[in-house]
């Protein structure tokens, strides 16, 4: 059997709060698609991002695909930047 350390152990080894963590890994439950518009979107300064993690959870609640896409879609209608293949 694996071991893996428990969540809040690599939160605090990283310098990074369990809250944190929790919310770079609920990123995984999003679909595939939209996880690879995110790693595709253009860096900010901070402070700067529209589209903040916050709003994005009201996507990563949805636990259907196809509803997360549609929530996906109108979010980045209010975004400055164009998305790429949306």
């Amino acid at each position: 059997m694996i071991s893996l350390p428990r969540r809040s152990s690599r939160s605090t080894a990283k310098g990074s709060g369990r809250a944190r963590v929790t919310q770079i890994l609920n990123y995984t439950l999003l679909a595939p698609d939209i996880q690879a518009e995110i790693l595709k979107l253009p860096l900010v300064e901070p402070g700067g991002d529209r589209l903040a993690e916050r709003r994005v959870r009201t996507v990563i609640r949805e636990a259907r695909w196809d509803e997360q896409r549609k929530l996906w879609r109108a979010l980045l209608k209010e975004c400055p930047w164009p998305a790429q293949g949306t």
